[in-house]
C-alpha cells in the first residue's frame, strides 16, 4: 500500500492545495465537521435510528388512541342527532351559535343534559 500524496496524484502539492482559499475553506469545513461531531458514527446513526423508530411506534400508538376517541365522539353525535330528530326537532334549529350574550352550559351541566341520548340508535326495520 503506498501513501497518499497530492502531489503524486492529482500533480499538486498540500502546500499549493492550502494556498486556494476555496480549497483551504473546503479542507477546513471538512476538518471541523469531522472533528466537532457533524457527522455521526455509525454507531450513533443507528441509536438515534432506534430512537426514531421507538418515537415513531409511540405516536403511531398516540393516533390511533385518538382515531378511537374520533369515532366515538363521532358515534355520539349521531346517537344525539337521531333521538333528537325522534323528538320531532331538527337540528338546524339546535346546532347554532346562542344568542349574544348568552352563557354556554359547563362541561358538567352539558354532560348531564347529553347523558339522555347516549341510548343506542335501535336497529332499522329495513331490510
Amino acid at each position: 500500500m503506498s501513501s497518499f500524496y497530492p502531489e503524486e496524484r492529482f500533480g499538486f502539492s498540500r502546500q499549493s492545495l492550502q494556498a486556494k482559499s476555496e480549497i483551504k475553506a473546503a479542507y477546513d469545513h471538512a476538518k471541523r465537521a469531522l472533528s466537532g461531531g457533524l457527522v455521526k458514527t455509525k454507531e450513533q446513526a443507528t441509536k438515534e435510528a432506534e430512537e426514531l423508530q421507538v418515537e415513531l411506534a409511540r405516536l403511531r400508538t398516540e393516533l390511533e388512541v385518538y382515531k378511537q376517541r374520533e369515532e366515538l365522539w363521532q358515534r355520539r353525535w349521531q346517537q344525539i342527532a337521531f333521538h333528537v330528530r325522534q323528538k320531532g326537532i331538527q337540528m338546524a334549529s339546535v346546532d347554532k351559535a346562542p344568542p349574544d350574550g348568552a352563557d354556554l352550559p359547563s362541561n358538567t351541566e352539558s354532560a348531564k343534559i347529553l347523558k339522555m341520548f347516549d341510548k343506542e340508535i335501535p336497529p332499522s326495520g329495513r331490510v
